[in-house]
């Protein structure tokens, strides 16, 4: 999946957007979408009573995975009696507001040399660059590119995706491993098989009836029922199991992430009324953040638990 990238700034440096985007996008892995007026009325149905720009960045922070927001000389402020050059208050809100949503290793601020740069912003991934030294943003964009690019800068936010996923795997899929591997393997029709493996189905696109999905794909399946009992609080769990060149494999269909359409059309109930483009376009985007947690988690948590787990989608 291509990471798609906010890019803000002032309205007279759309130019530097622009280029930018070129840097990003010229291989592919990035989708960029710049900060613009027509932008904001089209995230924001600005038609309506009481719509504002805020209510625009809300859900542009569930469409994006990176923002880049670019802070130039714009604004001459005094600052205990000294004049300082800074970037729009909306240009900081910005960041502000991105870095709350992506996180601060998904937000960069690229900003002109020479410019006031509040000390609240330690810490994150702060690049300056010159409008007179050619190349300097051009270098500036590129190492930003690579920053968003590696695995180390991976981070979890609280997206409702990200939390089901970790309910997920902490009350279903971390027990079961447990217990299996406690007993020396997955005991099926007789044996014990170590070379067991979870099955993870989830839908292409999330639909408000997701037992409905369910339910239509496993009558297609040839699945048999397998309970197994926990540790901890006590409890036992039932599954569904199959088998693939004579191994078993749980199979399992995570309800839970019914939650995800439930929590976006609690945060945005209007946009969940029109259920246009935009709003199959969270929900699809958070449907990926939900496997990217998953299996960012289960790697966390054991390396072999995260060998174990496949997603297919139907």
């Amino acid at each position: 999946m291509k990471k798609k990238v906010f890019i803000g700034c002032s309205k007279k440096e759309i130019s530097l957007a622009e280029k930018a985007r070129e840097l990003l996008e010229q291989d592919g892995q990035f989708e960029v979408r710049i900060w613009s007026d027509d932008f904001w009325k089209e995230g924001t149905n600005s038609f309506r009573l009481n719509d504002s720009i805020l209510d625009g960045l809300i859900k542009t922070g569930l469409m994006f995975d990176c923002a880049i927001i670019i802070g130039t000389k714009d604004d001459e402020v005094n600052k205990k009696g000294k004049l300082v050059l800074q970037a729009r208050d909306n240009v900081i809100f910005e960041l502000g507001f991105f870095m709350g949503r992506l996180g601060r290793y998904n937000c960069a601020f690229a900003v002109e040399k020479d410019l006031n740069v509040m000390t609240d912003f330690n810490g994150i991934l702060l690049s300056k660059f010159s409008k007179d030294e050619l190349g300097s943003f051009e270098n500036t964009i590129r190492a930003i590119k690579h920053s968003f690019l590696e695995p180390k800068n991976c981070e979890i936010n609280f997206f409702p995706s990200t939390t089901l996923a970790g309910v997920y795997l902490q009350n279903l899929i971390k027990p079961t491993y447990e217990e299996i591997s406690r007993k020396g393997g997955l005991k099926w029709n007789g044996n014990t098989s170590a070379n067991w493996k979870f099955r993870i189905i989830l839908p292409k696109n999330l639909s408000s009836n997701v037992n409905q999905q369910f339910e239509n794909y496993k009558v297609l399946q040839t699945l048999k029922q397998f309970s197994i009992h926990t540790m901890g609080r006590p409890r036992k769990l039932h599954l569904d199991i199959s088998t693939e060149d004579g191994e078993p494999i749980i199979v399992d269909f995570p309800t839970i992430i019914a939650g995800i359409d439930h929590a976006i059309r609690s945060l945005l109930p209007r946009l969940f009324e029109e259920s246009g483009d935009k709003y199959r376009q969270i929900l699809a985007r958070e449907l990926e953040r939900f496997i990217q947690a998953l299996l960012t988690f289960a790697q966390r948590e054991d390396l072999e638990l995260y060998k174990r787990i496949e997603i297919e989608r139907i």
